[in-house]
């Protein structure tokens, strides 16, 4: 691992300072471990005991790793004295004692077990709120993580939210400003379509855009026009445009979308609301891999004319080949980390110009309290790798429209479907009770008896709509399963 990897410093931080401040970790071993990794994600249980000699107490926990229903890994941790009594080890140094210990302990899991997200500590009993502070300011201290009190199964416990992947693409549902927004779309695109007729569009600043040795150039090819919906603030390195014909355009813009302006104009004075812009790409147009200057923004995008060939592309520098695609929906919502991990292409291929109202929002106050205000690391490619042969089946998928190929075994993976990549190309696999198939895309070769690789399998959620029969039936089917 990287020297420069925040995971890697937080550890060394950890093994140093536990092992090296006055209230060093107690002695601890594991007594069963019953850990196993299925599809790069640890699970099960480890049972491990420790001794504190000043006070003569034994201490005995457990570790659980758990995959959760948000899709993060959390490791939790729990521990108490053999006897069942908490006694007042609150009032004892050796409270400094067991956060050490945890901390060993929790690292010592991730060292072992990666993609852990959050660890989970409890085990503080009678004034667990009083202790878990504690623990929270220790942690601070020790790694300079902001590990906060929280709930989990239902118990107070401290969660130390670290290891978090930024995703491709944000949820929104729990971004009150932006459901405003969103259920105010019939009103604000009325007024947007005759603001437009009204105003003139401006070209985006055609900026170099070299943020990896890989990429840089022009920003884009063909045409980008944009109109200002806010007061820019020059934090993308254009102020000439920020400052000039942008802010006299705005003051024209700003009485023609009340509605609108109403929604984010608080935001604004609170300082948490950013260069908000009408953006318009026309057919044959390309932005180019790029990312923000600032890492503090989370860019949302709500659509007011779509194109569905008119496509965004997330992925980082490092592994183009592992990106996330979408398009964008009338009155639908889409949101990213503006100058995170990753960057961001887009290629228009439709017929239609594609217009969306755009937005930044910061992040501190967005998701305060939220685990994605931690995620700040890339996601990793899957270590998933699993090879079959290809046997003939009944055919039924040809019949429909999707010739695939049968699998000889299962792969271990829950019942659903599946973009993967195999050793033809892209496909899809179609997981469930007694039988695989994989649909590769752009293929038509026979290939009964060969040898087929599946690696970086994506669950395709249920709640995806797609055009064709075969992938609604098995939608339906997982539906049944679960």
């Amino acid at each position: 691992m990287q020297s420069n990897d925040l995971i890697y410093r937080q550890k060394q931080e950890a093994h140093k300072y536990t092992s090296t401040n006055q209230y060093p970790p107690f002695k601890w071993q594991v007594d069963s471990n019953h850990m196993e990794t299925k599809n790069g994600i640890p699970q099960g249980n480890i049972r491990y005991s420790f001794y504190d000699d000043d006070n003569n107490l034994k201490y005995e926990g457990d570790i659980r790793i758990i995959e959760c229903e948000d899709g993060l890994v959390r490791q939790d941790i729990d521990f108490k004295l053999v006897d069942g009594q908490y006694e007042d080890v609150v009032n004892s140094f050796n409270i400094y004692r067991l956060y050490s210990t945890q901390i060993a302990i929790g690292y010592w899991v991730c060292d072992n077990y990666q993609h852990i997200n959050i660890i989970c500590l409890r085990g503080y009993g009678e004034k667990a709120d009083i202790r878990a502070r504690l623990a929270a300011r220790y942690w601070k201290k020790i790694l300079g993580i902001d590990a906060t009190p929280g709930k989990f199964l239902g118990e107070d416990v401290l969660e130390v939210k670290f290891n978090m992947p930024e995703p491709y693409f944000y949820p929104t549902d729990d971004i009150p400003i932006l459901q405003e927004i969103k259920a105010n779309f019939p009103q604000i695109k009325k007024e947007i379509l005759e603001m437009i007729e009204a105003i003139n569009w401006e070209d985006f600043p055609k900026y170099e855009a070299q943020y990896h040795p890989k990429y840089g150039g022009s920003l884009y090819e063909n045409d980008w026009k944009v109109i200002p919906l806010s007061s820019f603030k020059g934090i993308y390195g254009v102020e000439k445009y920020a400052k000039g014909e942008a802010e006299k355009l705005f003051q024209k813009v700003k009485k023609l979308i009340p509605t609108y302006r109403s929604i984010i104009k608080k935001g604004e004075k609170e300082g948490w609301i950013a260069n908000s812009f009408l953006s318009k790409l026309v057919p044959g147009s390309i932005i180019n891999p790029h990312k923000s200057w600032t890492e503090d923004y989370l860019r949302a995008h709500i659509c007011i004319t779509e194109d569905k060939d008119c496509i965004i592309s997330k992925f980082h520098p490092d592994t183009p080949e592992i990106k996330e695609s979408r398009t964008w929906k009338e009155g639908e919502l889409l949101a990213f980390h503006d100058g995170g991990n990753y960057l961001h292409a887009v290629k228009h291929k439709g017929k239609k110009p594609r217009i969306i109202i755009s937005l930044d929002l910061k992040i501190d106050h967005i998701f305060d309290g939220h685990y994605l205000k931690y995620a700040n690391l890339p996601i990793r490619p899957s270590k998933f790798k699993f090879t079959t042969t290809i046997i003939k089946g009944v055919q039924i998928d040809s019949i429909i429209g999707l010739p695939s190929a049968n699998l000889k075994e299962q792969p271990d993976l829950r019942c659903g479907i599946y973009t993967v990549d195999t050793n033809f190309g892209k496909g899809v696999l179609n997981n469930y009770d007694i039988k695989s198939t994989v649909h590769i895309l752009d293929f038509d070769k026979e290939i009964y008896g060969e040898k087929i690789t599946i690696t970086n399998p994506q669950l395709i959620d249920k709640k995806h709509k797609f055009a064709n029969p075969l992938f609604d039936f098995y939608n339906e089917f997982c539906d049944k399963c679960e």
